[in-house]
């Protein structure tokens, strides 16, 4: 899948940790292997190589006792809204937990005169005698569809922990400048992200750069390169390695430290270097646009 800020094809790294697990197995079959313990290390992996895979985003949360959990894909505020108390509503019929259908069974019959003889001298006319040919069932659901609320009025909030900048929120973000009397600031608690207000209860209006996520499967995604992949399976591998230096009694895991180490740093600077090089069509445009910016100082030769 491509991203609007993406540089490269994404996908799901559910075959790279494969490919960790297999050359990890003896440590998979003991239970010390847990893959969901990489997915920071990738987001670190990421940042370092200065990838750019993240995307930009909007969303709607909700504020209860001056506090809302940011989305599970967050990595970055843009700039945050604060929404108008009196929206104009469109109301559909709303899905709950009941579903409601009609059916229609439409039959093609043909009627049998027929009855089978009884083995005890009468005939009790209780067989079948329509035959169904054909039989077709329409089945109707009642489907919900959402509520909208179009808010026309919101106010910019202003991003008080500043010393949050580089982590949450841009040297730029828009929210550092705003003259709202209001305020938020956004905090990491465990793997999750939280935003916090002076406002007891408010609908907060996000934009915001998330983080490279498959929705179904909850998996980080990462570019469909070869050389990047290679160096963030080395990566991970040396990192849960030395994890389990620290923590364990493997007496030969030292040396296996010693080798994923080495090729780590080799793969690692191959693919800083691959990253640092622009592709073929961006160098196009970058000549192009600089011809256009100095093709009013050209001379131009009027004879001609």
């Amino acid at each position: 899948m491509n991203t609007p800020a993406s540089e490269f094809d994404l996908i799901s790294t559910e075959t790279l940790f494969s490919r960790i697990e297999e050359n990890l197995s003896s440590y998979v079959n003991n239970g010390a292997l847990d893959v969901s313990r990489f997915f920071s290390e990738v987001k670190w992996f990421i940042q370092q190589m200065g990838l750019a895979v993240f995307e930009f985003k909007e969303g709607v949360i909700l504020l209860e006792k001056n506090r809302a959990e940011l989305p599970c894909d967050f990595y970055m505020l843009d700039s945050a809204w604060l929404c108008d108390h009196n929206p104009s509503k469109v109301n559909n019929y709303f899905q709950g937990k009941y579903v409601f259908f009609t059916e229609k069974t439409c039959e093609t019959i043909i009627n049998n005169q027929t009855c089978g003889a009884n083995p005890v001298g009468y005939c009790v006319d209780t067989c079948n005698k329509d035959k169904v040919l054909d039989k077709v069932t329409i089945t109707e659901y009642v489907t919900g569809a959402n509520n909208v609320l179009e808010y026309s009025n919101l106010q910019m909030l202003r991003y008080n922990n500043r010393k949050g900048i580089g982590v949450t929120c841009t040297k730029n973000c828009k929210n550092l400048f705003a003259l709202s009397p209001y305020e938020i600031s956004i905090n990491k608690q465990g793997n999750a992200y939280f935003l916090q207000s002076n406002l007891k209860e408010a609908v907060i209006y996000l934009k915001y750069w998330r983080f490279p996520m498959d929705m179904e499967t909850g998996l980080p995604l990462i570019p469909n390169d070869g050389i990047i992949q290679k160096a963030l399976e080395m990566h991970l591998t040396h990192w849960f390695l030395v994890n389990m230096w620290v923590n364990g009694d493997d007496v030969n895991i030292e040396n296996k430290i010693k080798y994923y180490q080495a090729e780590k740093d080799k793969y690692m600077l191959e693919a800083k270097i691959y990253s640092k090089i622009p592709s073929f069509q961006s160098m196009i445009n970058l000549t192009r646009s600089t011809r256009a910016r100095w093709d009013a100082y050209s001379l131009q030769n009027y004879h001609l």
